[in-house]
């Protein structure tokens, strides 16, 4: 059905799950439902269903999307999207920070994506009634999240199911609360923190909820999948000097190749100090990402870098989640012993090291997702480090991030190193 209805560019191929959530999209488009929700899981690519639905809606009807995001996810967004073959000129990346005010076209087809739709719980909050607000010049509304819940309390959706489906559970709290929340009444008033009747909750709420989880769809796949994740605004001018530089002294060709030789010399230099920059410059800004991933999600990860304060500024920001953390002045003896700590203590959830003193012989398989805030020029060494997570031992897909600055040739290089890796599987 949709190899004839949706593009996608040549060299792209879709998930059969992921063409499933599409299926479930148009099907209520045919419906002329006005919202539909998309709950899927992290990790299984809710930005390129949005993308493929927006194909599908161009291929009828010339449409506008626009695309509601945490701040820190607009670049890599708009990346996904620009990737998947949706025109730039159709579509519009929207922070959920500036909402407010925002003017969109008045002509034509309308459709709004709200991803990390969660970080909507409350109806009092700002950011709520901006996207109410905003949400009125819509007529499909694509909520998207693969937390819709992230404590496992219903009344966290409360405020997008009385505005947006209302035929699900009415518009009144507290007949929903008492019944789905466990609301009762506490000397201090109703408490509304629990959840009963789990079983009907979810029942009513499928015909307008598809809800995916890695362990059901992901079982036929390939258990490591790897992508980029573009960060930042662009390249700031001394970076962009840096580089061109660089390209001064490597031709672009070999520096597309797995490995370059880092010979001494002015060249190297360059290459050095670029890589440095380029490595202070992407921590700041997937600093949020990460941030959320802890929040919303139960997710163990491993943050892998290369530069010292990389990893300083990684285990500063993150202290409050108390990381095990190997660099190459660790002492080798120490090593193992931090590595089980991480495997076995649940409260650890994240590992941060650098590639060359934890990116081998160690089993990392509590992890189900690798960063990569910086990766090494030789490539092999980055596939070697990640595979510390894929490996004996790991029951579930492992998701692989390779971040990377926007318009910078460090992006480019990786997404060529990517797909052509992706080819010859």
């Amino acid at each position: 059905m949709f190899n004839e209805l949706v593009y996608w560019p040549e060299g792209k191929s879709p998930y059969d799950f992921q063409l499933s959530a599409l299926d479930f999209a148009v099907d209520h488009i045919e419906e002329r439902s006005r919202s539909f929700y998309l709950n899927l899981e992290p990790g299984l690519g809710k930005t390129i269903v949005a993308a493929l639905l927006t194909n599908y809606l161009n291929l009828r009807q010339r449409c506008q999307a626009y695309y509601v995001c945490p701040p820190f996810l607009v670049t890599n967004t708009e990346a996904e999207f620009i990737a998947w073959g949706v025109p730039r000129n159709q579509f519009v990346i929207i922070p959920d920070t500036k909402i407010k005010g925002l003017q969109t076209l008045r002509d034509g087809p309308k459709v709004l994506f709200v991803d990390e739709a969660h970080r909507f719980k409350n109806d009092k909050a700002n950011r709520t009634l901006d996207l109410f607000e905003l949400a009125r010049e819509f007529d499909l509304i694509v909520f998207m999240s693969g937390t819709p819940m992230p404590n496992s309390r219903p009344y966290e959706l409360w405020p997008l199911l009385s505005r947006f489906a209302p035929h699900l559970f009415g518009t009144q709290f507290m007949p929903f609360g008492r019944r789905y929340c466990e609301g009762h009444k506490t000397r201090f008033g109703w408490d509304f923190r629990g959840f009963s009747n789990e079983a009907e909750f979810w029942h009513k709420l499928r015909p307008w909820m598809l809800s995916m989880k890695k362990a059901e769809v992901l079982k036929s796949l390939p258990p490591k999948r790897e992508g980029l994740l573009t960060v930042g605004p662009g390249m700031p001018p001394t970076l962009s000097k840096l580089e061109k530089a660089v390209l001064q002294h490597y031709a672009p060709k070999d520096l597309m190749k797995r490995e370059i030789p880092l010979s001494k010399g002015q060249a190297a230099m360059h290459l050095i100090e670029y890589l440095r920059h380029l490595g202070e410059l992407k921590v700041k800004h997937v600093f949020p990402y990460i941030e959320s991933i802890l929040f919303d999600t139960t997710e163990n990860i491993i943050l892998f870098a290369h530069h010292k304060a990389v990893i300083d500024q990684l285990e500063l920001w993150l202290k409050n989640f108390n990381p095990v953390v190997i660099t190459g002045s660790t002492p080798v003896k120490k090593r193992q012993a931090l590595v089980d700590e991480y495997q076995e203590n649940p409260g650890r959830r994240v590992f941060i090291g650098n590639i060359t003193a934890s990116g081998i012989g160690f089993t990392l398989t509590k992890a189900t997702r690798v960063i990569f805030v910086e990766f090494l020029w030789t490539d092999g060494e980055n596939q070697q480090a990640a595979d510390r997570a894929h490996r004996i031992g790991q029951n579930e897909t492992v998701l692989v991030q390779y971040v990377v600055l926007k318009d910078s040739f460090d992006r480019r290089r990786m997404e060529i190193i990517l797909n052509k890796r992706e080819k010859a599987l």
